[in-house]
């Protein structure tokens, strides 16, 4: 119970949900949740086994991709046919 009530005090700030509101922040997990296990599908396909350094590399180059700045490591554009290959989890619906 003391290590909840630590954690409580030491993160106060971070839960002023009234303030948060007002700010316009969004206040639910839901956004994150649903980034988390877009990754999850991309990382755990059936038969993939990642080392540390290759998921490092792919989180990386996946969020290039979400933050639209892929150009900055690749300037020409993928063909749609490359980009639909590259990423069929994440264009699934899930």
């Amino acid at each position: 119970m003391a290590k909840e009530i630590a954690y409580l005090w030491e993160h106060q700030a971070r839960m002023d949900y009234r303030a948060g509101r007002r700010a316009g922040e969004p206040l639910g997990s839901g956004a994150v949740e649903a980034t988390c296990r877009q990754a999850q599908c991309r990382f755990k396909r059936p038969g993939q086994f990642w080392s540390t350094a290759g998921d490092e590399a792919l989180l990386c180059l996946e969020t290039f991709w979400r933050n639209d700045r892929w150009s900055l490591l690749f300037p020409t554009p993928p063909s749609t046919l490359q980009e639909i290959e590259m990423r069929p989890c994440l264009n699934a619906r899930l």
